[in-house]
């Protein structure tokens, strides 16, 4: 996938959707993409207490983090990633960001 998008490296920026193209912006940056890349999760983000149930969750939010921007559904499911982030990955985050 992020080869075919290589072929469109000269847009302003790449918008991507929905959690199984999660390892995309990742790809598009090792294929040397520096146009900003964009994110937005169409499914709810579980709480903290509930994201370790998922296989690589782990893995899953670090490759999400290649992505300039995040959007979320609601505040809510805004809130659990970052609130995941903190208890899994130890970062922290400063108004949203």
């Amino acid at each position: 996938m992020a080869r075919a998008a290589f072929h469109l490296r000269d847009r302003d920026a790449f918008w991507v959707h929905d959690y199984h193209l999660l390892p995309l912006g990742a790809d598009l940056h090792k294929l040397g993409i520096d146009r900003p890349i964009g994110f937005f999760l169409h499914t709810p983000w579980p709480a903290p207490d509930m994201v370790y149930r998922i296989p690589n969750h782990r893995e899953l939010m670090k490759s999400m983090l290649e992505y300039d921007l995040l959007g979320f559904q609601t505040n809510r499911d805004m809130n659990n990633y970052l609130a995941c982030l903190q208890s899994h990955l130890e970062l922290e985050s400063k108004d949203g960001i």
